[in-house]
C-alpha cells in the first residue's frame, strides 16, 4: 500500500499480511526492519524462555541477545536469575556464551583423538624427566 510514493512500514506489514504470508525469516526480518538473527534470537525466546524472561525482555530489563542465551538454560535457572533481577539475567547469559566459548575451544583436541593421546603421552615423559632432572639436582645440592 502506497501513500504518496511511500510505504510505511507498519502499513507494508498490514498490507503483506493480509496478501500473503510469508515465505522466510529474511524476509520477516526485512519487513520487521531486523536482522534475521534477531528473528531467530526471538523465536528462541518464544518458544524456550520462561515467562519471567520474556517480562523481562518486555521491560527492557535484558536485551534479546542476553534473553535468547539465558533461554538455553533450565527453566529453574531461567526463572532464578530473572527474580534475580538485571544483573543477575546479564550474569547468567554471559556465563553461557562463556561455556560456549570454550566447549568451541575444546573441540579441536575432541575431535583428534589420536592427537590427544599423542600430547598426553608427550606430557607423560616431560612430568618423568622433570621428576629426574630434580632428583639430579637434590643430588648436586646435597
Amino acid at each position: 500500500m502506497e501513500i504518496g510514493g511511500i510505504t510505511p512500514s507498519a502499513a507494508g506489514l498490514a498490507s503483506h499480511a493480509l496478501a500473503e504470508p510469508l515465505q522466510s525469516r529474511e524476509e520477516l526480518a526485512k519487513l520487521a526492519r531486523l536482522s534475521s538473527n534477531q528473528v531467530v534470537m526471538i523465536e528462541r525466546i518464544q518458544k524456550q524462555a520462561a515467562p519471567e524472561v520474556v517480562a523481562a525482555v518486555k521491560s527492557g530489563s535484558i536485551s534479546i541477545n542476553a534473553a535468547a542465551a539465558v533461554a538455553t538454560l533450565p527453566e529453574q535457572e531461567q526463572i532464578a536469575a530473572a527474580l534475580g533481577g538485571r544483573d543477575e539475567l546479564r550474569q547468567a547469559a554471559k556465563r553461557v556464551r562463556d561455556s560456549k566459548k570454550r566447549v568451541k575451544v575444546d573441540a579441536p583436541l575432541a575431535q583428534e583423538p589420536d592427537k590427544l593421546e599423542a600430547l598426553q603421552a608427550r606430557i607423560a615423559e616431560l612430568l618423568a624427566e622433570n621428576a629426574s632432572l630434580r632428583q639430579q639436582l637434590a643430588d648436586l645440592t646435597a
